[in-house]
């Protein structure tokens, strides 16, 4: 085996003139095949993606749309509660007497 001396300051290994120009030949010509089959799908890939992000949208803003509507549905829906209407129908004096109100003793049964 040599040792790094026996090298000197040239490389362990040897390439000819021949085999360098064919190896750029062959690299050039298979660039020029990869570039001309390209297909060209990726734009077809983008197109898909965009379709899909559009309709992401819209049926978000569909859904936020309905439940919006259902919130408002409900809040004009809503019945005064027997309590609501009895307390709306006091009179000023009434409501001051309630605060007055006091209950001594518990009658038990």
């Amino acid at each position: 085996m040599k040792t790094f001396e026996d090298i000197g300051k040239k490389l362990p290994y040897t390439e000819s003139d021949e085999y360098l120009d064919n190896l750029v030949d062959q690299c050039t010509e298979n660039a020029i095949r990869q570039k001309q089959t390209k297909p060209k799908a990726t734009y077809k890939h983008l197109y898909v993606i965009a379709a899909a992000a559009l309709l992401v949208f819209l049926l978000s803003v569909t859904i936020t749309h309905f439940k919006n509507n259902d919130r408002q549905l409900l809040a004009d829906q809503q019945v005064t509660s027997p309590i609501d209407q009895f307390l709306d129908g006091l009179s000023d004096d009434e409501v001051l007497a309630l605060n007055l109100y006091d209950m001594e003793e518990i009658p038990e049964y």
